[in-house]
């Protein structure tokens, strides 16, 4: 495996299929050809630097986490969030999609809010005045992306 020339990779994670690595690069992903290192796509979002990653068994999943405080999911295939994972103070946390949907497991009063020009909004009062802001119903699945995958 050759892995590119980048200096500050704090993490590795290889896909089960051996064909695919990534590569934490401070707060940004490289998805990279195992065998000559081409970096294929660059998934960014984090906040901070990542600081451990693993592929899903299946290899589509990518899950990072990162000294932001989050942990993010990733369709690796299509270089698309699926989802980010907030930890709550008092324990459970908060699910927010790409769309703007969110599901909670917790209290997340005065810990987790919105925030539109200068006005913070409590979790559920934009929910019937913003139709991307919407509570999930409870057990509703993550959804994958919908394109279709290229192949590898």
């Amino acid at each position: 495996m050759i892995a590119p020339q980048i200096s500050s990779v704090m993490a590795i994670a290889c896909a089960p299929d051996g064909q695919t690595l990534a590569l934490a690069c401070g707060s940004a992903v490289l998805i990279a050809d195992a065998h000559d290192g081409t970096v294929r796509r660059v998934l960014t979002g984090h906040l901070a630097m990542i600081s451990t990653m693993a592929f899903s068994p299946d290899g589509h999943t990518l899950a990072t986490s990162a000294d932001d405080n989050t942990i993010r999911l990733w369709d690796a295939t299509l270089a698309e969030e699926i989802a980010i994972l907030v930890p709550l103070p008092d324990g459970g946390h908060a699910v927010v999609l790409p769309d703007g949907s969110y599901s909670l497991d917790g209290e997340a009063q005065g810990r987790f809010w919105w925030v539109i020009g200068n006005h913070r909004f409590e979790v559920g009062e934009l929910d019937d005045h913003v139709p991307a802001v919407r509570r999930l119903a409870p057990g509703t699945p993550i959804p994958r992306p919908q394109a279709s995958r290229p192949q590898r």
